[in-house]
């Protein structure tokens, strides 16, 4: 089943909010998942970013992996990715604690109902405090459409 499929699904609400699987996954595994995501989270911004066109710079992202500064966390429903945040993990400059930074944060708007954002964003903080994370850090663009996802 593809991504396209899923959302073709007439998914119940209770089925969703109880099938999505969070997980924390090396970006090369994911890497070849995440095109037609990218592009529908950029869809989303268009208002913020008009007139600019998505060309994600991978090797950034790989050698943010590879220097273990990039923490990918997934959503998936029945093994299909449906949403991502991205945790870039360094020691702070000003006070040297660990500090984790969200570089992009997305969920298919089909997910974005119940607690489905708030069990995925407590999932990744419970991860980086187990790795010695002491500060995360979470913005997002006030002129997108990502409201709803943070809301129940």
């Amino acid at each position: 089943m593809t991504l396209h499929e899923v959302e073709r699904l007439p998914l119940q609400k209770a089925l969703v909010q109880e099938s999505l699987e969070f997980r924390l996954e090396p970006f090369a595994q994911i890497a070849d998942e995440l095109p037609p995501l990218l592009q529908k989270h950029w869809d989303e911004l268009k208002p913020y970013g008009e007139g600019v066109s998505l060309n994600p710079n991978w090797s950034w992202y790989f050698d943010f992996a590879r220097a273990n500064i990039l923490h990918c966390f997934t959503a998936r429903f029945e093994n299909i990715l449906v949403g991502y945040i991205a945790m870039l993990v360094v020691k702070n400059s000003q006070h040297g604690r660990m500090q984790g930074d969200a570089h992009l944060f997305w969920l298919d708007p089909a997910f974005r109902t119940g607690w489905n954002a708030i069990k995925f964003f407590r999932f990744m903080e419970t991860v980086l405090k187990e790795e010695g994370v002491q500060f995360i850090n979470v913005e997002h663009i006030i002129h997108s459409n990502l409201g709803p996802m943070l809301s129940i």
